[in-house]
């Protein structure tokens, strides 16, 4: 392994004796997690992997807006070639080339879906393996249901400071699956607030 690799191992293991949240914080965590992707491994704190499902979904609701537009522009196109004269024999190929990339566009709408689906499902089983009920809770409103702080505290009837701290410990419990696809590094992301971003 990289030092890099083995310093984030430490951090992450919680450094040992003498190991300070106060000397190791934020910054320098995410100094070694850049370090480590410039090198091309693929490392994820337990609030990256927790997010992957919020950032698909907002991929999906903007490639179906693209969809929508290219749907616009095939019946655009359409109407504009049955109303010139002579038109089917000027430009053949502009109607199949907007009706090509809608279906491309289409196909990786669906893959995307699916793909979150499996996310979803998997994120869902990562948060219930935690054992304290109220870190599932927290950990399920905000990454499963995209709920604000201050939504969470009204439905647990908690103050936010204290939604902020099982957050926090919420992810300092959380167990990142391994991924085939790179190295993945289980490591909760240190922050002195604990705020949730």
């Amino acid at each position: 392994p990289s030092t890099y690799m083995l310093e984030l191992q430490r951090l992450c293991a919680g450094g040992g004796a003498g190991f300070s949240h106060r000397i190791y914080g934020r910054r320098h965590l995410e100094a070694v997690l850049l370090s480590l992707r410039k090198e091309g491994l693929m490392v994820m704190t337990a609030k990256e992997y927790l997010s992957q499902a919020f950032k698909i979904d907002k991929k999906i609701d903007s490639m179906m807006e693209q969809s929508v537009k290219l749907r616009s522009m095939a019946t655009k196109t359409t109407t504009i070639l049955s109303d010139l004269p002579g038109s089917a024999t000027k430009n053949p190929h502009k109607l199949s080339d907007v009706v090509v990339k809608l279906v491309e566009q289409e196909e990786e709408i669906h893959r995307e879906i699916d793909r979150l689906v499996n996310l979803r499902a998997e994120i869902y089983g990562v948060i219930q393996a935690l054992e304290d009920m109220d870190e599932r809770l927290v950990l399920e409103m905000r990454y499963m249901g995209y709920h604000p702080v201050t939504e969470i505290a009204r439905r647990m009837e908690v103050g936010e400071r204290q939604i902020y701290r099982i957050h926090e410990r919420g992810l300092r419990n959380v167990v990142v699956p391994s991924q085939s696809a790179g190295n993945v590094i289980e490591c909760h992301e240190m922050s002195k607030s604990g705020k949730m971003s």
